[in-house]
C-alpha cells in the first residue's frame, strides 16, 4: 500500500501583506483548489496596497507551464486593492503539475510569507556543511532577495518546489593579445552554458566598449538566460597595429563596430561599477591594512563583498567599527550589517550585504569609525543639492574624491545615492525648530505639548506634516514633564526627520497651583550659616506625597563631617498618634542618599509632621499655616506669629524657631489645602486634699488626683507616683507623674500625713529645711 503524503499542496498558501503598515496585515492570499485544480483568492483587503507608492509595482505574478511558457501575467499598483479585479484571472486558472510560479514584490521581506511545506533547491534550515548551501525560511518573509529574484516554485501532486536559477556561466573567456587582424572577431572562444537552457547561443551575447584606445580596448560582455537573469564579464583586446573596426555580434555577423576614438590614453566611462568601497582596518605586520571590498555588479544590481583577508578589523576599538546599510528611494532600510572592531574581514554578518539586489535610486549609509583614512571609494562621487521641491539634484561638474578617505559623519547626516551613472553624496541637515515660546498650566491639566510645535519644524528634505507624522516618517518628541510639579520646568523637543537625524529646542513651562498647600515647604538651612538653605521638602496635594525639592541637583556629599550625631529628625503621625515614618539625619550623611528616603514618601490627609533640629533656628517652614479657631472648633483660623513674651506667643517659623517649646511640643497636621499648626500644652493635675494614713496602714495614691489634656482623653493618660514608708510616722511627700500621647510630661508633689495608733504617737518632732521647709 503506497505511503500517504505527510503534506498538501493545499497548505501552501502565497500571503501578500500590504506594504506602509507597522503591524502584518493581509492584502490578498493565493492558495490552491486541489479538487478543481484551481488557484484560489482569499483574505482579500478592500485597502491599497501602497498609499506611499501608489504608481509603483507591488507585486507582479507569473505563471509558467512546464515547457517555460507564460501561461498568466498580473502586476498589481500601489493603488490597487487586495481585490482588484486583475486578481479575478487566477480564479479562472487551472493549473498542472509542473507548471511553475513566480512571485516579484516591492518589498519582499514585508510583503511576502509563503506557508506549507517547500522542498527543492532552497531549504528551510540548513541540511549539510556545505558553506554555499541555499538557505531561506519563506514563512517570515523574504530576507535574501536571490531566492525570489531567482526563485520559481515548482507544483508538484504535494507541494511547492523551490526552482534556483544560477546566473549564466561564460567559458573560454581568455584576453586577446597582440592580434595582427585590425578587424576583431570579440568572441572567438568563448562560449554560454545555463542550469536550465544548455549552451547559449553567442548571438545572445551584447558587447559593449567600457574603453578604448587606438591599440586596445576592454569590453564588456553581457548575456541574458530566458529567466531574465543576466551575466556580465569584460575582455580586453590588444593588438600590433591600430584596431579599427571591432566585430560586436560575433563570427558570423555582418554588424561591426568602428573605433573612431584615436585618443591614446583611456576614456572611463563613469558607472556604478567604478565605485568600489574599501573598508580598511589596524595595520599588521606586512602593514597591509585592507580588509574588505564592497563592490556593485551594474549588470546583475548585486552589492558583491570581496577581497577579504580574514583578519580582526581593530585590535584598538570593541564597539561597532563599520556600518552598511541599504535604504530604497523612500528610505525604507532594505539589509544591513554592523561589524565590531573586534570582528574578522571574513565574517558570517557580511552575509547579510552580499549578493543583494538594489535599484536604481537606493541609498547606502556607510559609517567607519576611522572614516578618514579607513574608508575610501573609488573612482568620482557627484555632489547633490537639495532643491525647492525637497529632493537632491546633482550639482554639473562638482564631484568629490574620496580615494584617499571619507570625511567621517553620522549616516543620518549623509548617504550616497546608487544610481547607474555612479554615486551620488546626498547630505542631510538635522531639523531646525524655531523658538518655542514659554507657556503656563494649572497644576494637573492635560496640556497638549505638541501643539502648534510642527509648525515651527524646518528641514531640507521632509515636511513636518501631520501625514508625515502620523505615518511615522518624522516625528515630534519631548523630555518627560510633571503637571503636577509646581513651579518652572525646561523641556527639550527634539524633531527627528526620516533619515534619523535630529535636532532639538528647549521650551519653559510653568506650572501654577491654586491649592496654597502646593506652594507650602519645610526647609533646613545649613549648621554653619542659617541663610543658606540645606534642602526643601515640598507638599505635593495631588499625589499626596512629600517631595525633596530638585533632589537630583544635590550634592551627594556629606553634610557635617565632623558631626556624627543627629542634626535634623522629621517624624510623620498619624492624627492619632501612631508613628509612620522617621528621617533622621547625621552630619556625616550623604545629603542626596539620605534625603532619597523620604522623597516620595505617601502620607494621608490629617498626618502630622513633626521637627526637630540641633538648631531650631535652622528650621523654616513657609506656606499658608492655620491653627485651630477657640471659639468655632468647626473652622480654622490663620496663624499669626506674634513672637512677644507670654500667654499669647507664637513663633515666627519662616525665620527659624527660637523658642525650643514651639519645635518639641508643635506638630503640622496635613490638610487639603494648608499646613494646620497644632500646639500641645503639658498635662495638668488636679487634686482635692492631701493624703493621711495611720501608720503602717495602705495608701490609696490615687485617691483624690487625676490629670488633663488638651489632646488627650482623661482616661488614656498614664499617672505614675513615687511610694512612701508607712512604719514611720510624720509628714511625707509622693512624687506624680503623668505623660501624654506627645510624649510631653508633668510632675507634681503631694503632701501625706503617716499619724499614729494613739494619741501618745503623735509627739513626735519635725525638722524642717530651713529654705523649702520641707520636713526633712
Amino acid at each position: 500500500q503506497k505511503e500517504e503524503s505527510k503534506s498538501k499542496l493545499e497548505d501552501n498558501v502565497f500571503n501578500m501583506y500590504i506594504l506602509d503598515k507597522i503591524e502584518n496585515e493581509l492584502g490578498f492570499s493565493i492558495g490552491f483548489d486541489e479538487k478543481e485544480k484551481k488557484f484560489k483568492l482569499s483574505n482579500q483587503s478592500e485597502k491599497q496596497l501602497s498609499k506611499t507608492n501608489l504608481d509603483s509595482i507591488i507585486y507582479k505574478i507569473n505563471i509558467y507551464d512546464k515547457e517555460n511558457k507564460e501561461k498568466l501575467n498580473i502586476e498589481l499598483l500601489g493603488k490597487d486593492t487586495g481585490n482588484s479585479e486583475k486578481l479575478n484571472i487566477l480564479k479562472d486558472t487551472k493549473y498542472e503539475t509542473g507548471d511553475t510560479i513566480k512571485i516579484a514584490s516591492f518589498d519582499p521581506k514585508k510583503g511576502i510569507k509563503i506557508l506549507g511545506e517547500i522542498k527543492g533547491d532552497i531549504n528551510k534550515e540548513k541540511q549539510t556543511d556545505k558553506e554555499n548551501e541555499k538557505v531561506e525560511d519563506y514563512s517570515d518573509g523574504v530576507d535574501n532577495l536571490d531566492y525570489i529574484e531567482n526563485v520559481r516554485f515548482k507544483i508538484t501532486e504535494t507541494n511547492l518546489e523551490t526552482v534556483y536559477n544560477n546566473a549564466p556561466v561564460f567559458e573560454g573567456l581568455t584576453d586577446l593579445l597582440d592580434v595582427e587582424d585590425p578587424s576583431v572577431d570579440v568572441l572567438q572562444g568563448i562560449k554560454v552554458t545555463d542550469d536550465h537552457d544548455g549552451l547559449i547561443d553567442n548571438s545572445k551575447i551584447v558587447v559593449s566598449v567600457q574603453e578604448q584606445t587606438e591599440f586596445s580596448a576592454i569590453l564588456q560582455l553581457t548575456v541574458e538566460d530566458s529567466w531574465g537573469r543576466t551575466t556580465s564579464t569584460t575582455r580586453n583586446i590588444s593588438g600590433k597595429e591600430k584596431i579599427n573596426t571591432i566585430n560586436l555580434s560575433g563570427n558570423d555577423s555582418a554588424t561591426t563596430h568602428t573605433v573612431t576614438n584615436s585618443a591614446t590614453t583611456p576614456t572611463v566611462t563613469n558607472s556604478i561599477a567604478s565605485n568600489t568601497i574599501t573598508v580598511d582596518g589596524v595595520p599588521y605586520s606586512d602593514n597591509r591594512t585592507q580588509r574588505f571590498k564592497i563592490r556593485f555588479d551594474a549588470v546583475s544590481k548585486e552589492i558583491k563583498v570581496t577581497d577579504d583577508d580574514g583578519r580582526v578589523l581593530s585590535y584598538n576599538e570593541k564597539g561597532e567599527y563599520f556600518k552598511f546599510v541599504l535604504y530604497d528611494k523612500n528610505m525604507e532600510e532594505k539589509t544591513s550589517v554592523t561589524l565590531l572592531g573586534n570582528d574578522k574581514s571574513d565574517s558570517d554578518k557580511l552575509n547579510a550585504i552580499n549578493n543583494y539586489i538594489f535599484e536604481d535610486g537606493d541609498y547606502i549609509g556607510i559609517w567607519h569609525e576611522e572614516s578618514d583614512t579607513k574608508l575610501k571609494i573609488d573612482g568620482t562621487v557627484k555632489k547633490t543639492r537639495i532643491n525647492e521641491n525637497k529632493e537632491a539634484e546633482v550639482i554639473q561638474n562638482e564631484v568629490a574624491n574620496y580615494s584617499q578617505g571619507v570625511p567621517k559623519l553620522q549616516i543620518s547626516e549623509r548617504r550616497f545615492r546608487i544610481k547607474t551613472t555612479g554615486l551620488e553624496e546626498v547630505k542631510n541637515a538635522a531639523p531646525t525648530i524655531d523658538t518655542l515660546e514659554p507657556i503656563v498650566v494649572n497644576r494637573g491639566e492635560d496640556k497638549d505639548l505638541l501643539e502648534g510645535v510642527a509648525e515651527k519644524v524646518s528641514d531640507d528634505f521632509d515636511r513636518f506634516d501631520a501625514a508625515n507624522i502620523e505615518k511615522g516618517y518624522v516625528s515630534i518628541t519631548h523630555t518627560p514633564f510633571d503637571n503636577t510639579y509646581v513651579g518652572t520646568q525646561i523641556i527639550t523637543y527634539t524633531a527627528t526627520d526620516r533619515w534619523g537625524n535630529k535636532g532639538t529646542a528647549n521650551r519653559t513651562i510653568t506650572v501654577n497651583s491654586e491649592n496654597p498647600l502646593d506652594s507650602t515647604y519645610i526647609e533646613l538651612m545649613k549648621s554653619e550659616s542659617t541663610n543658606e538653605s540645606l534642602f526643601k521638602l515640598k507638599i505635593d496635594s495631588v499625589k499626596k506625597q512629600l517631595i525633596v525639592d530638585n533632589l537630583n541637583s544635590l550634592p551627594d556629599t556629606q553634610i557635617d563631617p565632623s558631626r556624627s550625631s543627629s542634626i535634623f529628625k522629621l517624624k510623620i503621625y498619624t492624627s492619632g498618634g501612631v508613628l509612620q515614618k522617621t528621617l533622621n539625619i547625621k552630619g556625616t550623611d550623604k545629603l542626596k542618599t539620605v534625603l532619597r528616603r523620604i522623597n516620595g514618601y505617601t502620607y494621608s490627609e490629617n498626618d502630622r509632621i513633626e521637627l526637630w533640629s540641633i538648631n531650631p533656628k535652622n528650621i523654616r517652614v513657609f506656606g499658608d499655616l492655620v491653627e485651630s479657631n477657640s471659639t468655632n472648633t468647626s473652622t480654622d483660623i490663620p496663624y499669626v506669629s506674634n513672637e512677644v513674651d507670654g500667654e499669647n506667643y507664637r513663633e515666627d517659623y519662616t525665620n527659624g524657631i527660637d523658642n525650643q517649646d514651639y519645635m518639641k511640643n508643635v506638630r503640622f497636621e496635613i490638610g487639603k489645602t494648608n499646613l494646620k499648626y497644632i500646639y500641645n500644652k503639658a498635662p495638668v493635675f488636679k487634686t482635692n486634699t492631701d493624703l493621711r494614713v495611720r501608720r503602717k496602714g495602705t495608701v490609696n495614691y490615687m485617691d483624690g488626683i487625676s490629670a488633663s489634656d488638651d489632646h488627650d482623653d482623661d482616661s488614656s493618660l498614664n499617672i505614675t507616683h513615687t511610694e512612701i514608708d508607712t512604719s514611720t510616722i510624720g509628714e511625707k511627700y509622693i512624687e506624680y507623674k503623668v505623660v501624654d500621647s506627645w510624649g510631653r510630661n508633668t510632675l507634681k508633689k503631694r503632701k501625706i500625713t503617716v499619724y499614729p495608733y494613739n494619741n501618745l504617737e503623735y509627739n513626735y518632732i519635725n525638722i524642717n529645711n530651713n529654705q523649702t521647709k520641707e520636713v526633712i
